[in-house]
């Protein structure tokens, strides 16, 4: 039998190459798959700890505090495997255990800070504590996934729309709107009813909507 056919989409975007200025873009060009990807650094520590880590992964969103109590002795057993941590602080925030997911968000990032969910973990953390600040530093002011994994060619869709998202989200908070239009975009033509896209959708709108009420001021005030 011949390999699985794994199903990709070939994407081109022109995106910010570093910092800020939209004026500077890079054109970037990756495959994005959607079908399933094993995870091999599970997979070679412990094939039944690659099934089991599949298993919470599905059920992480609707039995959280399930999928914490399972993943708290995972990780005390396998303490190098980054996923884990990344889905037992979702399963803490999603649990309303917010200190705890804090504190494991920063751990994590401390560990595995080459790790995808590392950063993007920490970077909304920052979002949601309004320390704008800090994220160039954390993504290094690279603003796209290619930047972070330069040996990498293709990427897992869920991959694109965490970093994506995320990012997009923080140019809005930034104050840069043309540049969050950039990324809305690229979710749009992949994953339009993604959390994140709608995510930006709704800053973009909100932030189309206090320009308005700022202009509206203005005139007021002549």
């Amino acid at each position: 039998m011949g390999r699985k056919r794994i199903k990709t989409k070939k994407k081109r975007y022109r995106i910010p190459n570093r910092g800020l200025d939209e004026s500077k873009l890079t054109l970037v060009s990756y495959d994005i798959v959607f079908e399933p990807i094993e995870d091999e650094s599970v997979r070679d520590v412990d094939p039944e700890l690659a099934k089991e880590r599949e298993e919470i992964y599905y059920r992480l969103r609707e039995h959280p505090k399930e999928c914490a109590s399972r993943l708290e002795p995972l990780i005390e057993k396998y303490p190098e495997i980054p996923a884990l941590y990344n889905h037992l602080s979702v399963a803490y925030r999603l649990t309303g255990e917010k200190e705890k997911a804090r504190d494991l968000i920063l751990e994590t990032y401390r560990k595995f800070p080459d790790y995808l969910f590392a950063k993007l973990g920490y970077v909304e953390l920052c979002l949601d504590e309004n320390n704008l600040d800090e994220i160039p530093r954390i993504l290094d002011n690279k603003y796209d996934l290619q930047f972070h994994y330069p040996e990498r060619t293709k990427f897992h869709i869920t991959e694109l729309t965490a970093f994506t998202g995320t990012v997009g989200f923080y140019f809005c908070k930034a104050g840069r709107a043309e540049v969050a239009k950039i990324y809305h975009q690229m979710l749009s033509d992949v994953a339009p009813d993604d959390p994140q896209t709608k995510r930006i959708e709704r800053a973009l709108k909100a932030s189309a909507s206090l320009g308005i009420l700022s202009k509206l001021a203005g005139w007021l005030d002549k």
